[in-house]
């Protein structure tokens, strides 16, 4: 592997009424993936350090971690809580090191969530917009204000203090994955489709908009909404312009049905909302093509399309992931069918990342990105150094998601065992078999 360069008529109301301040009963909602839409959550977080990557931690050597623990588990306190749900609903706070377990609250949408099937986001790739990593919700610092899907398919937002939900798309519309959201919550964004069509189902139509914390809308426009800003100043949208000058999938690859409605419901190149007006393009479908030719040379330009993408924390880069929903054959050793792609929003330049079937990614505070790939490993790209080897054989793991810590000196590998890496130095790590399913790694509080 080298080492990388750096290179309308507004929709009905937002806010469902009768859906929020009241205790929710507990359900086991099925995770349903219709036209390749699969429910997911949210990338790493993107809140700024305020310790040194990689500093000594407070000793704690009589502490031994949780039952299980592999490694010098010493190292890990203070480095921030984990947030995470169980298959009742309730949400558990914990500290990095296993110390000070507790329950916060509960909301019956989180009871019982089924992780994504790598065969399910594979399925999704075909279509819209794909989650960047398979956590059902996503837990703001406070602890208490929580984004989620809904069972129903509703990107929503939640409060464990009351038990309230609010959702955030129009009545028969669906999500695919919960709020994006700023770092303090006062930016919202939200995609969602409608389904129609006989005798298969298809998109027919994809929205996204742009709220404020209180719900109010701040702006809805066609196609996807894929990230928004720490700062909560711009949004990483789709830009229906180049899927129309891209045109549709070409029907007969399925055997189901045509993947989408109009050409302009899929992603195709990006542009970036600005809060303070209008919208800039920041990634065209040339550059897409050009990206993916260089590890795919006759790849069909009209299969290929933009399913995941993520904002840096500086705002000047995203990352995408990129599929040609036409490819057949083998995905093992045949052509390649998936790239993943650092992208300079000023210059609109795509960097492919040298990753077999990419999955999943995330940038780190600190500056560099760590991803993992379809040969079951996990890598991390450090600023101005090589590429490291974090860990093979994931799929042992179950892994389903990849998240830094709030300063970007750690990085978890969540699955079935939480493994945690020192970013600085991935032959240090520890883990411990996983207490439930992650929802956010937050700082301690008062940092």
């Amino acid at each position: 592997m080298k080492a990388l360069r750096r290179p309308e008529r507004g929709p009905e109301p937002l806010a469902e009424p009768g859906r929020g301040r009241r205790r929710l009963a507990l359900v086991v909602p099925a995770v349903a993936v219709v036209c390749g839409l699969v429910a997911g959550g949210l990338a790493g977080a993107r809140v700024v350090g305020r310790r040194q990557a990689g500093a000594a931690a407070r000793p704690a050597a009589t502490w031994p971690g949780p039952r299980g623990t592999s490694g010098p588990v010493e190292q890990l306190r203070g480095a921030g809580v984990l947030l995470f749900t169980d298959p009742q609903g309730r949400v558990h706070a914990q500290g990095a090191d296993g110390r000070d377990q507790r329950v916060l609250g509960q909301l019956g949408e989180l009871a019982a969530r089924r992780a994504p099937s790598g065969f399910d986001l594979e399925e999704a790739a075909h279509l819209l917009a794909v989650p960047p990593d398979g956590r059902a919700a996503d837990l703001a610092s406070d602890a208490d204000q929580v984004y989620l899907r809904t069972s129903d398919g509703a990107a929503a937002v939640g409060r464990l203090s009351d038990g309230s939900l609010r959702r955030l798309v129009p009545s028969g519309w669906e999500s695919p994955g919960p709020p994006r959201h700023a770092a303090d919550g006062s930016v919202l964004g939200v995609c969602g489709y409608r389904l129609g069509g006989k005798p298969f189902l298809a998109v027919t139509a994809t929205t996204s908009w742009i709220l404020d914390g209180s719900g109010t809308r701040l702006a809805s426009m066609p196609g996807c909404l894929y990230d928004v800003a720490a700062d909560g100043r711009s949004a990483l949208v789709a830009d229906p312009a180049e899927g129309r000058r891209a045109g549709p999938v070409p029907f007969g690859q399925f055997q189901r049905g045509p993947p989408v409605g109009e050409s302009d419901q899929l992603t195709r190149g990006l542009r970036l909302w600005r809060r303070d007006g209008g919208f800039r393009p920041v990634l065209g479908f040339d550059e897409v093509v050009r990206a993916f030719r260089t590890v795919q040379p006759g790849a069909d330009p009209r299969g290929l399309v933009i399913v995941s993408a993520l904002l840096g924390p500086d705002g000047r880069q995203a990352m995408v992931r990129i599929v040609d929903a036409r490819a057949d054959g083998d995905v093992r050793t045949g052509p390649e069918t998936g790239l993943l792609a650092v992208v300079d929003l000023e210059r609109g330049r795509a960097e492919p990342v040298p990753e077999h079937l990419p999955d999943l990614f995330t940038f780190l505070p600190t500056g560099g990105w760590a991803w993992t790939g379809g040969a079951g490993l996990a890598t991390y790209l450090p600023r101005d150094r090589p590429p490291q080897l974090l860990r093979s054989g994931l799929a042992n793991d179950g892994v389903y998601a990849i998240v830094p810590d709030p300063d970007g000196a750690w990085l978890l590998l969540a699955g079935a065992t939480w493994r945690f890496v020192r970013a600085d130095d991935p032959s240090v790590q520890v883990s411990y078999p996983a207490p439930g399913r992650l929802a956010s790694w937050v700082p301690e509080a008062g940092r």
